[in-house]
């Protein structure tokens, strides 16, 4: 006669088990303790989608805040910038800008006036210059060349279809 194998709490397959609701506890132990298997290796949950990620600079984007996977970025900044006075977006649109510039080949389009069409972009946002400092100077007392004076600057990232089409 073969033996069918079934889950148990405590990792005892083939155990015997009636799936009460103390056996349910133990699965939900058994999960989170998977989750914190899977954190400790650079994988996590997207506070969006509920999808796991690897994610292996957790501390550069929102420290102790919401964790978004990348394909979320979009929908969530759009909610949740207007949640935000306009401050707290200014601080968090510029880091959000360098997260994706380091490291989800974004790209700065120059000043908000050049940048490319919305509906060609994945992710289009506007962020103080890191060049100038936001004011539109550069150091030598010039027009800064990156914002051309404006202090601002667009970071894109293009859909596939508009790079593939050379934008």
């Amino acid at each position: 006669m073969a033996r069918s194998l079934s889950y148990i709490p405590g990792g005892r397959p083939g155990a015997p088990g009636n799936g009460t609701p103390a056996g349910l506890s133990g699965v939900e132990r058994d999960l989170d303790a998977l989750i914190g298997g899977l954190e400790l290796l650079g994988v996590r949950r997207c506070a969006e989608c509920g999808r796991f990620f690897r994610s292996p600079d957790t501390d550069s984007f929102l420290n102790g805040g919401e964790l978004v996977c990348l394909g979320c970025v979009p929908a969530w900044w759009a909610s949740r910038s207007r949640e935000m006075d306009a401050a707290e977006k200014e601080k968090l649109e510029n880091k959000l800008a360098l997260w994706l510039l380091r490291g989800h080949q974004a790209e700065v389009a120059g000043p908000p006036s050049k940048a490319p069409d919305a509906a060609l972009c994945d992710i289009r946002l506007t962020a103080a210059c890191a060049d100038c400092g936001g004011t539109g100077t550069a150091a030598t007392g010039v027009s800064c060349a990156r914002c051309d004076g404006g202090g601002l600057i667009s970071v894109v990232m293009l859909k596939q279809t508009a790079r593939a089409s050379g934008f």
